[in-house]
C-alpha cells in the first residue's frame, strides 16, 4: 500500500513539473519564389527560422531584418540563386538583428546596394556582386558584425569609400572568400575604420582611384595566409597604397602582395601608422611616380617591423623594395626594422634599389640583421640608400649580407650622405659586403663623410668600383680624415698594385669628405690590346706606377718587337698595342735542270714563270 502511494506523488509532482516548464518551439522552414512572399516570410518568421528561396527574386525594396529577429535566407536544393535590387539596399539589419545568407547572390544591377547592417551578418557561400552606393557599394556596415565564409564580394562600386565592403565602427571577419573587382575613390575592396581580420582569402583586381586599391584601414587589422594581388591606385597622379593604404594597426602573416601598383608611393602598401609584416611575400609591386615600389613609410609615426619573408622584384623612382621618408618633421621617427628578411632583385630609377631612407627634416631609422640584401640596383645605393635630409638618418646593419648589388652612381652595397645640412650615421657589424659594383665610387659602400660609417668584424670581398682611392699608410690617415676599421677581410685588388693595408679603398669603402685631390690617389685602366684588337689583359693602376705587360702572343710570319705606348708612369687610361714587324721571306735557290726554253736557256725548276725577253725569272 506505501509504494502504491507513493508512485502515486511521484507521478503527480512529474505532471506538475511538465506543466510549469516552457514549451519549446520548433525552428520553421518556409518557401518562398517572390518578393511579396520573402517580405511576408521575413516579417511572420520566428528567431531561428529558415525562409528558403526556390526561384530568382526581384527586389521592389529594401527588406528590414527588425531587432530581436534571427533568420536565414537559403537557396533550395543546393541552387545558387539571385536577389535582384536595382533601386535600394536589398536588406537593412537592424542593432540586434541576426540574417544569414547561404548560397544566395545579392545583385545591385550596378544600381542598387547590397547590406546594411548594423546588426549581425553573415554569409555562407554566394555572392554580393554589381551593386552601387556613396559608401559601401557591397556591405555597409556600422556597429555591426559582418562575416563573409566561403563567399564572393565583387563588380561592386562606391562613389567614395569602400566599393565591396565599408566597416565604419563595427567588425568583419572575412575566411576562405575572394573580394576582386570592386572600385571606389578609396579602399575600393575594403575600407576598414574599426576592426577587420581576413584569412586565407583572396584580395585581387580593386582599382581605386586614390588609395587603397585592395584594402583602405584606419582601424585595426590582421591579414593571415592570404593574398592581395593585381589591386591599383592609379586613378590620378597622387595614388598610394596600390594594395594597401594604412593609416591604423596592420599585421600581415604569411601572405602574399604580389603584381600591386600606385602612380605616386607605395606599389604594395603605403604606411602612415603601424605596419607588422612576418614571413610573407611582398613581389612584383610598382610604384610609377615615386617611393615604395613594395613598402612606402611615409610619414614620422610610420614604424614598420618586417621578421622573415621576402621582398623582390620590385620597382619605383626610390626605394624599389623599401622607401621610408619622415615628412612630418615632428617628434617622431620614420622607423623600419627587418630581421631574417630577403630583399632581392628590386630596382630603382632612382636611389635606394633595395631600401630607400631618408630624414627629409626630421628623423629616420633602419635597422637591418640576419637577412640578405642581393641583386638590387639603383643610380646610387644599390642595397641601401640613406641621407639626412636636412634631419637625421641613422642606418644599424648586423650580421647581413650584402652581395651582387649595383649603383649606377656611388655605393653598391650601401650608399651614406649627409644633404641639407643634418646627419647620416651607418653601423655595420658582422656579415658580408661581396660582390657589388658601383659605376663610380664605393663598390661595397659608399660614404660621403668617413666618420660617419663605422664598420666591425665584416668580410669584404669581390666589390668593384670604377674610381677608386685608397689609404696606404699611417701617415694618410690624417690627411684623408680617416679612421682604421674592424674588418676581418678585404676586397683583393688587382695583381700588380698596391696591397690595401687600411680599409680604405674604392671597391670596398669610397668616401668624399677630407679626400685631398691628389692624382697620386686615382686608378686607371691600362688595357693590353693584341694587333687586331683583341684584349690580351686589363689591368687597374694607380697614377704613378707602373703596368706590367702580358707575355707577347706569338704571330706566325712576324715578330714582336715590343708595345707602342709607354706604360712604366701611368696617368691615365691608356691602351697599349702589341707592334709586329713581317720576317722576310726565304729566297728560292735556283736549280738548273735540263729543261730549256725556246731559246735554249735552261730554266731553274722553282720558277713559276719566265720571260725570256725580258730576261726574268718570277717566283
Amino acid at each position: 500500500m506505501k509504494n502504491i502511494k507513493k508512485s502515486i506523488a511521484i507521478s503527480a509532482a512529474l505532471l506538475v513539473l511538465l506543466t510549469v516548464m516552457p514549451v519549446t518551439a520548433f525552428a520553421a522552414e518556409i518557401t518562398v519564389s517572390t518578393f511579396a512572399e520573402l517580405q511576408t516570410a521575413i516579417t511572420s518568421a520566428a528567431s531561428g527560422d529558415t525562409i528558403i528561396v526556390s526561384d530568382n527574386i526581384t527586389f521592389s525594396g529594401a527588406i528590414a531584418i527588425p531587432s530581436g529577429k534571427d533568420v536565414t535566407v537559403t537557396s533550395s536544393n543546393g541552387s545558387n540563386f539571385t536577389l535582384m535590387a536595382t533601386d535600394s539596399r536589398h536588406f537593412i539589419v537592424s542593432n540586434g538583428a541576426v540574417l544569414t545568407l547561404a548560397n544566395i547572390t545579392l545583385d545591385g544591377g550596378k544600381t542598387g546596394g547590397g547590406i546594411d547592417n548594423y546588426g549581425a551578418f553573415i554569409i555562407f557561400g554566394g555572392k554580393i556582386c554589381g551593386n552601387s552606393a556613396s559608401w559601401g557599394g557591397g556591405i555597409y556596415n556600422s556597429r555591426g558584425t559582418v562575416t563573409v565564409n566561403s563567399g564572393e564580394i565583387s563588380g561592386n562600386s562606391a562613389v567614395w569609400t569602400g566599393g565591396g565592403i565599408y566597416n565604419d565602427s563595427g567588425a568583419v571577419y572575412i575566411n576562405n572568400s575572394e573580394i576582386s573587382n570592386n572600385a571606389a575613390t578609396y579602399g575600393s575592396g575594403i575600407y576598414n575604420g574599426s576592426i577587420l581580420k581576413i584569412s586565407g582569402s583572396s584580395i585581387r583586381n580593386n582599382p581605386a582611384i586614390i588609395s587603397g586599391g585592395g584594402i583602405e584601414n584606419s582601424g585595426t587589422a590582421t591579414i593571415n595566409d592570404s593574398e592581395i594581388s593585381g589591386n591599383t591606385a592609379t586613378g590620378r597622379e597622387d595614388g598610394t597604397g596600390g594594395a594597401i593604404d594604412n593609416y591604423g594597426s596592420l599585421s600581415i602573416n604569411g601572405s602574399r602582395i604580389i603584381g600591386n601598383s600606385s602612380s605616386r608611393h607605395g606599389g604594395g602598401i603605403e604606411n602612415c601608422a603601424a605596419l607588422d609584416i612576418s614571413n610573407s611575400e611582398i613581389s612584383g609591386n610598382s610604384a610609377s611616380g615615386g617611393g615604395g615600389g613594395g613598402i612606402s613609410n611615409w610619414t614620422s609615426s610610420g614604424i614598420v617591423s618586417i621578421i622573415g619573408g621576402k621582398i623582390s622584384g620590385n620597382l619605383a623612382q626610390n626605394g624599389g623594395g623599401i622607401y621610408n621618408n619622415d615628412n612630418m618633421n615632428n617628434s617622431g621617427t620614420a622607423t623600419v626594422t627587418i630581421s631574417g628578411c630577403e630583399i632581392s632583385g628590386n630596382s630603382a630609377t632612382r636611389n635606394g634599389g633595395g631600401i630607400y631612407s631618408t630624414g627629409n627634416k626630421g628623423d629616420a631609422m633602419v635597422a637591418v640583421s640576419g637577412g640578405k640584401i642581393s641583386g638590387n640596383s639603383a643610380d646610387n645605393g644599390g642595397g641601401i640608400y640613406s641621407s639626412s635630409g636636412g634631419g637625421t638618418a641613422t642606418v644599424t646593419i648586423c650580421d647581413n649580407i650584402f652581395s651582387e648589388n649595383m649603383a649606377r652612381g656611388d655605393g653598391g652595397g650601401i650608399y651614406n650622405v649627409n644633404d641639407s645640412g643634418g646627419s647620416a650615421t651607418i653601423t655595420v657589424s658582422g656579415g658580408e659586403i661581396s660582390g657589388n659594383t658601383a659605376t663610380r665610387n664605393g663598390g661595397g659602400v659608399y660614404t660621403y663623410d668617413l666618420t660617419k660609417a663605422t664598420v666591425s668584424n665584416t668580410v669584404f670581398s669581390a666589390n668593384t668600383a670604377s674610381r677608386a682611392y685608397w689609404i696606404t699608410s699611417a701617415a694618410d690617415i690624417s690627411t684623408y680624415n680617416a679612421q682604421i676599421m674592424g674588418v676581418t677581410q678585404f676586397s683583393v685588388p688587382p695583381a700588380g698594385n698596391k696591397s690595401f693595408e687600411y680599409a680604405y679603398n674604392n671597391y670596398d669603402i669610397g668616401y668624399t669628405k677630407g679626400l685631398t685631390e691628389n692624382p697620386e690617389d686615382t686608378l686607371y685602366t691600362v688595357t693590353f690590346a693584341d694587333w687586331d684588337g683583341t684584349v690580351l689583359d686589363t689591368q687597374i693602376v694607380a697614377r704613378g706606377s707602373g703596368a706590367v705587360a702580358p707575355p707577347a702572343h706569338a704571330r706566325t710570319g712576324y715578330t714582336f718587337t715590343g708595345w707602342d705606348k709607354d706604360f712604366s708612369n701611368i696617368t691615365g687610361g691608356l691602351t697599349v698595342t702589341a707592334m709586329y714587324v713581317k720576317n722576310d721571306e726565304p729566297k728560292p735557290e735556283w736549280v738548273v735542270t735540263d729543261k730549256k726554253d725556246a731559246n735554249g736557256v735552261k730554266i731553274p725548276s722553282n720558277a713559276h714563270s719566265y720571260d725570256a725577253g725580258a730576261g726574268v725569272v718570277f717566283y
